[in-house]
């Protein structure tokens, strides 16, 4: 074995503890460590011919930063130990700069391996001491480098089925044996293999990533992984061995929007680099073997994996293996896109649990408690089984009430792995090419007793580093953060996906577009992402599209300005946490694009195109997926501008940062006229408040800065009204609210009602899927009841702000915006309410940032550790200087602290590197809570019944001693109205209007019931039922009615007779109580068109989704004809319709005032 040979083993064990050393024991005063190349730890196959280099920083002195820094880059590690940079020798550069550095040596070429370390100068010009050497090799940068051949099979074999709605393709074994004379200096392997692949070479797995490569939009971008396979050669003859499953490259489904089938297939490349010099390729070409009759009869991940043991070839990794009965592989089609290096962390087993139960069933199955909802699959050990056993293993998020594996929100996925056992004394089994999320596995088959010790469940996911923890006095918030992890890290899947289980797993964009921030306190996600734009970018369209799923493997390309946008959040997150300006550079243009596209849907500078809405606010019945109550749902009007808004806003800021004034002036103006229009066309000055009032309608223009200033006061109000009063303080918004609302409230003075928000245990929140036994966030709020069909146990996009929350607001780590990547940060805790302690740390680029703070005795305590190269701006609670110490001694005299001002009860200092200990003595709250009687609870809420039928009416005030006072007329409660003392029956229409008094304290927000009893006899409509096909509403009067009756709601389903094609005219009187304006609400999915007195009030007509068009009208007291026309073409319908007037909030048309003559 060579001197070489030798030296790169030492160097590559050396480098392995580097990259797992986190805190460097050096004795010079500034050390710098845990070197990086394009933000990875020692990359193979880097494909950026100028990498960027970065590097953190261990003092053990405060307020120390880099004046200078070296860097040398050598082409082996002995010239790199002779303080030599072949490559590259930057020489002394006066600058503080430790990320991001350009590589500016000799031109780098395919498969160059190049060694680096550097040293640094510390604020007096004293040198450190070399780093540890690092590395990174070079990829094949050139599509000429690549000689090998794509080979495969692209037909089916055996019991494969290509045709079937769930597809079925057993799994390719290729193999190569090969003759070397010596083991080589070097052996690396350039491979990509389709969809999923191992690699083994003389019997030994390559590397412990698993489902690799990373998914891609393959018709633009195909990864290849590289390897260093130098140890695992040997003189002689050698095997190689390569399996190919199907990932998502063979489509899981036929229903997927596939143009056409892509059958997995081979790219292999080995370079062999000899001591003299000479380089060998081994390629994949015609000569190697190909097997479909191998032990993996069926794969796919969302059904999962079938594989009897009784075909295993054993050996077939290995030389001199009897490879006769296999058939030589064949040259097949390219797939199309352009080959690129695989610069992300990859998927592996990160993590082991144990079986916290397992229980027998009657049936002879096993059922499984791994005790976390997880994702990956379970290893399983089988003690003396018969040859032909068959297990399978059935995998599930949750049980039914009788303890069964409950599958139904899994859809069409089979989520089950079977394994055919040979007849071995021992027998493990763990699969290679799916994966799944669960918590149980339902067992069967199992011969003999099934042991806890007999099943490892695999935690698989993109090998992230975690990067921060949290913990803090409030157990549910702790569990809450818990749940955030777990379902972060599950989703990683080379793509962040929305969920892992059921027949779905797709990028959804909309998903992460803010919540991504919160992501990146937890893990180092800067690879992923970087990645997962590129994903975006490719799936754009050449018109400008940008989908809403991305790779596109569901093809969903929809316009609207939500999903899509977050192609301009993403780029933005990963300037502002990780300071990369190189994301903005790269896909200003296709932002731009996308941009430009989009503004074909303004009207009257109004964004008019949006799909999704705030997707899954919390509904009004516990059993429903989508609410029906056009209250809870924001106008799309609204949605659409504030976001695009928000977007222009973002494209002015690259363009400043990118030097393009000319485009940062014509973003600017556009955000200009979208906030003037936003403004005139969704605020209600009588209300004041935007849109329909809706939680997200006032709190997207607060928190995109969009209110102007003589409004703010009173659109704060109505938003706290609307959270604390309608609502309770619980959550009340979707995806798009609850990635805004616990900053914002914070931002506007109530961080009060954020903490509330984040720590309520009963329906809607965080805590209650805690109390329900979540271990993950759900999809759904309701997630313990609603129907199974979209209702997953473990998604992210219901996280939020709240993880964003939870470190910038109550630890208090905040990025400060004019020094992107916490160069330069903030630290302002908020101890709030009864939290009495948080404790949380976060590995910024540059080094760790850590803030624990506990109130204790009267005394606020406070550890912060500051990076070295960093400062920040430490935002003490406190009303006095004097009370603030650092250390035993006034802060502002300790070594590293600058006293800058006073700010809102709160001592401002400027702080260098280090670790510091403040102390508050006496600690005054800050965070003084508001004294508000709480809003009275009404039991029921909003409820309907046909006489005689009374309605048994309580109410309740959560403030002791709270009086509730209401009316039962909608007019405004006070101290002189009904005192509440016992519940009551009603058995007439009443609109229950509430408040809660308590002397010393401000009175509560109102709370509104209205109780709708109708008498059948006189109450309803009559209708006439049609048949037809139309795009538009008929001339009902020219056509005869099918049916005819009367209803007493407008539920379609009591009067068609089809699924689809029919039209409905409803006809009534409308008794008006109390003369006044009225606004009428119509919501319909067709067409659909209202009358009062024959005069044409709202026009909702034409084909489209559930919409709602509202019309204004002055009404007087006394009865007054009513009209609706309705038709459905197709797909889903619905007919809603609410009036709101004079002492009548916003409601569904009650029935007691809708009159049959």
């Amino acid at each position: 074995m060579g001197k070489n040979f030798v030296l790169s083993i030492y160097f590559f064990i050396l480098i392995f503890f580097h990259c797992i050393s986190t805190k460097p024991e050096k004795k010079d005063i500034l050390h710098p460590f845990d070197l990086r190349c394009e933000m990875l730890c020692n990359p193979m196959g880097v494909d950026v011919l100028q990498p960027r280099l970065s590097w953190k920083l261990n003092s053990q002195q405060r307020d120390q930063f880099q004046s200078a820094y070296r860097i040398l880059v050598a082409s082996d590690p002995e010239t790199l130990a002779q303080d030599h940079g072949d490559l590259w020798d930057s020489g002394k550069i006066l600058s503080s700069q430790s990320a991001w550095i350009a590589y500016k040596g000799v031109p780098l070429k395919s498969g160059m391996f190049c060694y680096w370390k550097v040293k640094v100068w510390d604020k007096k010009n004293r040198a450190s001491e070399w780093s540890e050497p690092a590395f990174w090799s070079m990829g094949l940068l050139r599509a000429s480098d690549w000689k090998a051949q794509w080979i495969g099979l692209d037909q089916p074999a055996g019991k494969d089925d290509v045709k079937s709605l769930r597809t079925r393709l057993s799994a390719r074994m290729l193999r190569k044996e090969f003759e070397i004379p010596e083991i080589p200096q070097r052996g690396v392997v350039y491979m990509s293999g389709l969809g999923l692949s191992e690699l083994y070479i003389n019997g030994h797995k390559i590397g412990d990533q698993v489902l690799s490569p990373g998914l891609t939009e393959y018709k633009k971008r195909i990864f290849y992984v590289t390897h260093d396979v130098t140890s695992f050669l040997q003189k002689g003859r050698n095997a190689i061995g390569v399996m190919l499953g199907n990932g998502r490259y063979f489509p899981p489904r036929n229903d997927e929007h596939v143009e056409s089938i892509s059958y997995p297939k081979l790219l292999f490349q080995m370079h062999l680099e000899y001591k003299n010099g000479k380089i060998d390729t081994l390629l994949s070409d015609t000569t190697w073997k190909i097997t479909t009759q191998g032990p993996i009869l069926a794969n796919n991940e969302y059904d999962g994996e079938i594989y009897d043991a009784r075909k295993e070839m054993r050996g077939w990794t290995l030389p001199h293996f009897d490879d006769t009965q296999w058939e030589h592989a064949r040259g097949v089609q390219p797939p199309g896109g352009k080959l690129v290096s695989q610069m992300m962390n990859p998927i592996k087993i990160t993590q082991t649990l144990q079986p916290v139960d397992v229980r027998p069933q009657r049936s002879g199955a096993y059922i499984v408690d791994m005790g976390q909802n997880m994702v990956g699959w379970i290893q399983i050990q089988v003690h003396r089984p018969k040859p032909g056993q068959m297990i399978r293993m059935r995998f599930g998020e949750t049980l039914t009430p009788h303890g069964e594996l409950f599958t139904a929100n899994l859809r069409t996925a089979q989520a089950e792995d079977i394994y055919i056992c040979r007849g071995d004394s021992l027998e493990i089994y763990e699969p290679h090419f799916t994966y799944h999320g669960f918590r149980f596995v339902e067992i069967i088959g199992y011969p003999g007793d099934l042991q806890p010790a007999d099943i490892i469940g695999k935690v698989v996911h993109d090998a992230v580093e975690p990067t921060g923890t949290f913990t803090c006095s409030h157990p549910i918030l702790s569990r809450i953060y818990h749940n955030c992890v777990w379902g972060i890290r599950g989703n990683y899947r080379s793509i962040p996906t929305d969920c892992p289980q059921r027949d779905e797993r797709q990028g959804w964009l909309g998903d992460r577009a803010i919540e991504a921030k919160g992501e990146s306190y937890v893990f180092h996600i800067y690879p992923l992402y970087k990645k997962w734009l590129n994903d975006i970018s490719d799936a754009q369209t050449e018109e400008g599209q940008i989908p809403n799923v991305a790779p596109t493997y569901w093809k969903v390309y929809r316009d609207n300005v939500t999903w899509p946008g977050a192609f301009l959040f993403l780029t933005d997150m990963l300037f502002s946490q990780y300071g990369d300006t190189e994301m903005v550079r790269i896909h200003y243009p296709a932002m731009a694009k996308w941009m430009h596209y989009m503004k074909k849907y303004l009207k009257d500078s109004l964004m008019t195109q949006d799909v999704y809405g705030d997707w899954c606010v919390p509904p009004e019945s516990q059993n429903l997926i989508h609410t029906k109550d056009l209250r809870r749902k924001t106008p799309p009007e609204l949605i659409g501008t504030a976001y695009f808004y928000q977007e222009a806003k973002l494209m002015a800021k690259f363009a400043r940062l990118l030097g393009f004034s000319k485009d940062a002036q014509e973003y600017s103006a556009l955000a200009d006229q979208l906030k003037k229009a936003f403004h005139a066309h969704c605020f209600d000055s009588a209300k004041n408040q935007y849109g329909n009032g809706s939680v997200t309608s006032l709190l997207l223009p607060l928190a995109f800065h969009m209110v102007p200033e003589s409004n703010l006061e009173k659109v704060k109000e109505a938003l706290f009204e609307k959270i604390l009063g309608e609502y309770e303080g619980h959550i009340a918004t979707g995806l798009l609210g609850t990635q805004w609302i616990l900053r914002t409230l914070s931002d506007l003075g109530r961080i009060d009602v954020a903490y509330r928000l984040a720590t309520h245990t009963s329906y809607p929140s965080w805590g209650y899927m805690v109390q329900k036994g979540a271990t993950t966030i759900w999809e759904l709020w309701n997630g313990d009841t609603a129907d199974p069909s979209m209702n997953s146990g473990n998604h992210v996009m219901l996280i939020g702000d709240l993880v964003i929350w939870l470190y910038e607001y109550l630890a208090g780590i905040q990025p400060d915006p004019d020094h992107p990547g916490f160069a330069r940060f903030q630290l302002r805790p908020n101890p709030i309410d009864d939290l009495t302690e948080v404790r949380a740390s976060f590995q910024s680029n540059y080094g760790l940032i850590h803030s624990h703070w506990k109130i204790e005795k009267g005394r606020f305590l406070w550890n912060v550790t500051i990076p070295a190269n960093t400062k920040a701006r430490v935002y003490v609670p406190c009303a006095n200087e004097k009370w603030v110490k650092e250390s035993g001694k006034p802060a502002k005299k300790a070594k590293g602290v600058r006293l800058i001002q006073m700010e809102s009860n709160r001592v401002v200092y400027e702080v260098g590197s280090g670790t510091y200990q403040f102390v508050v003595e006496p600690y005054v709250p800050i965070h003084k809570p508001i004294s508000q009687v709480e809003t009275p609870q009404i039991f029921p809420k909003d409820t309907s019944s046909a006489f005689p039928a009374k309605i048994h009416i309580s109410m309740s005030s959560s403030t002791p001693g709270a009086q509730i006072r209401y009316t039962l007329d909608g007019t405004e409660p006070d101290t002189t109205s009904f005192l509440y003392i016992a519940p009551f029956e009603t058995d007439r229409f009443v609109i229950l209007t509430a408040r809660a008094f308590k002397k010393g304290m401000q009175p509560s927000y109102k709370k509104i019931s209205v109780i709708d009893i109708f008498h059948p006899d006189i109450n309803g409509f009559r209708y006439r039922y049609y048949e037809g096909k139309w795009n538009v509403l008929p001339d009902f009067s020219k056509l005869r009615a099918k049916k005819n009756g009367t209803v007493t709601t407008l539920d379609l389903s009591k009067i068609k007779m089809r699924q689809d094609n029919y039209g409905i005219l409803f006809e009534a009187n409308l008794r008006i109580p109390l003369a006044g304006e009225y606004t009428f609400y119509l919501a319909s999915d067709d067409g659909s068109r209202l009358f009062i007195d024959h005069q044409k009030v709202v026009e909702n007509d034409s084909l489209h989704a559930l919409t709602e068009k509202k019309g204004k009208i002055w009404l007087s007291e006394g009865k007054h004809s009513i009209r609706i026309e309705y038709f459905e073409n197709s797909l889903e319908e619905m007919l809603l319709l609410d009036i709101e007037g004079p002492h009548l909030p916003r409601t569904h048309l009650p029935m007691a005032m809708v009159y049959l003559k």
